[in-house]
């Protein structure tokens, strides 16, 4: 949708107050993406859509105006680690929190210092020759998702990478290797979902890994981290996880209220090398509520905007009974999230929240508004909304009630 801040207001008469606060900057909008990633060393070595890029971490870190000297800079769901490895760059200390086991690998493997002429010699002797045979696992998709040709190559180098005794270089080729597992794959990643394609024609397993393997050399030669910082990545729970640090900012994206569930999405790497889809469904169901499958035994989060949408939705009719559920628990784990961060937090510490708005039946739940109610009733103050693209509704609300310019934004808070 093309951006015109004219196109849209915040409508809402109990938010007119909020005016001299709202920011627009359209030129942001690839900014709150993952894209520019895609050039930057070490950043680049697995794809995650859902991110943001590393130059709205350096925006962000100078407008919190942070001190590189003694802060902690906290991102509660840092995904594969963009505001972790961009602090590291600049010189911050810096926690990263994430559920997936597959995020906090990836990000602590972007993170090490790496003794580059040794690691280059174990990378490139890989060939996929194990000394011994690769064990057999079932899994639903990993099955689903290769033939046997291929599979069986890909189990070769994974054995392969095991018997490596160098950790450095064991992690960098687990990664090299769980980066190319979609592309060698019948799978795809369809929307908020992990879809199998039969006419999908997968890459050579060979050539990809290798190339991937020269991309991370590349790299580590040319990106060795110049200043000293305090780096811890925890694989837990931002809702109610302890942090022994205290904290001057928060850069971070929840998982945005749009039914994508992320351990579908990457379910094929994390049962390749994490989980078994036993402990799949299970994680599942602890991850924040942005999916319909989750579980919610919550309270309404403290936002009168939240209530009057949910009112207004039980009034509507849904494409599906556990809408009302996700919707309660999603504000509920945000409430619950920002409750668990403010322990940790300094005074006069800033809080950046990247995330978009949503529509169910036709009624338009402003995640920036909601958000600000949720952290006002914590006694934060709203500081800033930055808008910065602005979409349309999807194509099947936009049929049936009309079309919504729906918001993505920068919350910024201060304590």
């Amino acid at each position: 949708m093309k951006f015109n801040k004219e196109a849209y207001t915040f409508s809402k008469k109990q938010f007119g107050h909020l005016t001299n606060k709202i920011s627009y900057k359209p030129d942001f909008s690839s900014l709150v993406t993952f894209s520019p990633n895609r050039k930057l060393p070490r950043h680049r070595w697995f794809y995650y859509k859902e991110s943001f890029s590393a130059d709205l971490v350096k925006f962000l870190l100078t407008k919190l105006k942070t001190n590189s000297n003694e802060d902690y800079i906290l991102d509660p769901f840092c995904g594969v680690g963009t505001t972790s490895l961009t602090s590291k760059i600049l010189g911050y200390n810096h926690i990263g929190i994430d559920i997936l086991p597959l995020c906090t690998f990836i990000t602590n493997t972007k993170l090490a210092n790496y003794n580059t002429k040794k690691i280059e010699e174990i990378l490139l002797g890989i060939r996929g020759k194990p000394k011994s045979k690769p064990k057999k696992f079932g899994s639903y998709y990993i099955d689903k998702s290769f033939d046997s040709k291929v599979l069986s190559k890909i189990l070769n180098l994974k054995q392969e990478i095991s018997e490596i005794d160098n950790k450095e270089a064991k992690n960098l080729a687990r990664l090299a290797l769980l980066s190319i597992l979609l592309p060698t794959s019948k799978a795809v990643r369809d929307g908020g979902f992990l879809r199998f394609n039969k006419e999908k024609i997968p890459e050579n397993v060979t050539s990809l890994f290798n190339k991937k393997i020269l991309m991370i050399i590349e790299d580590i030669k040319k990106s060795k981290f110049t200043k000293k910082t305090d780096s811890i990545i925890l694989n837990d729970d931002a809702r109610t996880c302890n942090i022994d640090k205290k904290i001057s900012a928060v850069i971070t994206s929840p998982p945005y209220l749009n039914r994508y569930d992320y351990t579908r999405l990457y379910a094929l790497e994390l049962t390749f090398d994490f989980v078994d889809d036993k402990k799949l469904k299970e994680l599942r169901y602890q991850t924040i509520k942005s999916h319909v499958e989750s579980k919610s035994n919550y309270k309404i989060a403290p936002s009168e905007l939240l209530a009057s949408n949910l009112d207004e939705l039980s009034n509507a009719e849904l494409t599906n009974a556990q809408i009302p559920n996700m919707i309660l628990g999603y504000y509920a784990d945000l409430y619950a999230t920002l409750k668990n961060i403010l322990k940790y937090t300094k005074k006069n510490a800033k809080m950046a929240f990247i995330l978009s708005s949503s529509r169910f039946s036709g009624i338009h739940f402003e995640a920036d508004l909601i958000l600000t109610q949720l952290g006002e009733n914590l006694g934060l103050k709203l500081d800033e909304i930055i808008v910065t693209k602005l979409r349309g509704s999807s194509a099947q609300q936009a049929r049936k009630y009309g079309d919504v310019p729906l918001r993505e934004s920068i919350v910024i808070f201060k304590t």
